[in-house]
């Protein structure tokens, strides 16, 4: 175990899968996910036990878990120890360990997380200082505004805010909109309601939108104090604030008034989110098959895959697969030209769903494969739902997908056999040798020829053209 190698399975979600781990817990074999932490050197497996015998009050058990991580030096260990010693109660000693030195006074990443540890031992006075000096970053702004809620500083928050509005105004590369948003939630919280919403009223009576921070944040205060009508107004006017009059509408019995809008904005629009905002809304209201007309001219017209996704669940939510089935195969345009292993993909799951399961492994066995054992997870899936489990097993074993370990484990896990879940996945040096491999296959080389470049050349303006600016 080396921080190298720790820090490699925290980028890439590499070493054994959250969900397998989380399986394996469920299922009760807690004490496995733990051997696999501490013989593989796991991260997924130690931080998964770790959470469990948190939430079972083993604050000792889970620091013996988290004591080899944590050895190496590792500060994603170090901070994770910390925090169950601050949930032991031994709040002093996290503090001190992690306490910033003059190396990191300046590291606004660890200041951050220094100032969460602080907050959550319930010294929120340490927080505010420790962040004070830094707020001039916003997004530091924004964490000790969540921090500091109903810990009794709103009064000290709002000075703050107000320095750090004065400090922004006027500055290059400051927005003084995340501030004014701040100081609107600080003095909603603190009940002064009418002041939140007299500060936002006015930035956009006098224009000054900060599009789209300062309406979004004003409709949706508008929607909690139940002032529908200065909402209307809004939404007409800002089209970041129709979803939340639209939800308003809705929840007032005015669905209908809700629909005739959405309907009005896309005649007179027709853009890709007004679709969507309309096929949800429909959606919501049970009435699918006006949903699905509504959301498929944009799955025909542009590179929508999360669109049609969307449609397609609406259909199976609605226990209607074979209807989401054709709608798919007569699905045109640009995404299903360009995405032909997502649409095959997705229409074998259609199929599995359907329970024409014997249909998907035949059609399964006939697409074209790419790369190596493109299908087999898919094929692998069909066959376990069908009770042909051992079969899923051994083709999953043999198969050379990337993902094959993680479907394989996944199996083994619900089906009693931890310790061939565990056994499935290489090691974390063979993971990461294997990965490096893969990357490195993926780099494209340069054209070798001038045929080959000029094709090249071709292809990224015809790219450019369909989804370029």
């Amino acid at each position: 175990m080396n921080i190298d190698d720790l820090a490699w399975q925290a980028e890439t979600v590499g070493a054994i899968s959250s969900r397998v781990a989380l399986t394996l817990i469920e299922y009760g074999h807690l004490e496995t996910v733990i051997q696999a932490a501490l013989e593989r050197g796991d991260w997924n497996c130690a931080k998964h036990a770790v959470q469990t015998l948190c939430a079972d009050s083993q604050f000792d058990r889970a620091l013996e878990v988290l004591q080899p991580f944590t050895a190496t030096g590792w500060p994603t260990a170090r901070w994770q120890t910390a925090h169950v010693m601050a949930r032991q109660g031994r709040s002093e000693e996290a503090l001190a360990m992690m306490r910033p030195d003059r190396t990191q006074a300046d590291d606004e990443r660890y200041l951050a997380r220094y100032a969460e540890l602080a907050a959550s031992a319930g010294q929120i006075d340490t927080t505010i200082t420790t962040l004070t000096p830094h707020l001039h970053q916003g997004w530091l702004l924004s964490t000790l505004v969540e921090l500091t809620e109903g810990q009794g500083r709103d009064e000290r928050m709002l000075e703050l805010l107000t320095h750090a509005l004065a400090r922004a105004t006027g500055q290059p590369g400051t927005d003084p909109s995340e501030i004014l948003v701040h100081t609107a939630q600080v003095l909603e919280r603190a009940g002064r309601t009418d002041e939140a919403t007299a500060l936002l009223r006015t930035e956009i009576a006098v224009g000054r939108l900060h599009y789209p921070n300062v309406p979004r944040h004003f409709a949706a205060l508008l929607a909690r104090q139940g002032l529908t009508e200065e909402l209307a107004h809004l939404a007409a006017i800002i089209d970041v604030a129709v979803p939340t009059y639209v939800e308003e509408l809705s929840a007032a019995g005015r669905a209908a008034e809700a629909e005739t809008l959405l309907r009005e904005r896309l005649r007179d629009l027709d853009r890709d989110h007004d679709r969507v905002r309309l096929m949800t809304f429909l959606g919501r209201q049970g009435r699918v098959d006006e949903a699905v007309e509504v959301g498929l001219p944009a799955c025909e017209d542009h590179d929508n895959g999360g669109i049609v996704h969307q449609l397609i669940h609406l259909l199976v939510d609605d226990n209607r697969p074979d209807r989401a089935l054709q709608v798919l195969d007569n699905l045109t345009g640009w995404w299903v030209d360009g995405h032909p292993s997502d649409v095959q993909h997705l229409r074998l799951w259609l199929l599995g769903q359907a329970g024409r399961r014997t249909e998907a492994l035949v059609h399964a066995h006939t697409l074209p494969r790419t790369e190596p054992g493109e299908w087999d997870p898919s094929i692998a899936d069909l066959l376990d739902s069908t009770g042909r489990t051992e079969e899923a097993v051994t083709l999953l074993r043999a198969s050379p997908h990337q993902d094959a370990a993680h479907h394989l484990a996944e199996i083994l896990a619900r089906t009693g056999r931890p310790d061939e879940a565990i056994a499935a996945y290489p090691s974390i040096a063979e993971q990461r040798a294997e990965y490096e491999r893969r990357q490195s296959a993926r780099k494209q080389p340069e054209p070798a020829t001038l045929t080959e470049a000029l094709a090249q050349i071709e292809w990224d303006e015809e790219w450019n053209e369909r989804y370029g600016d």
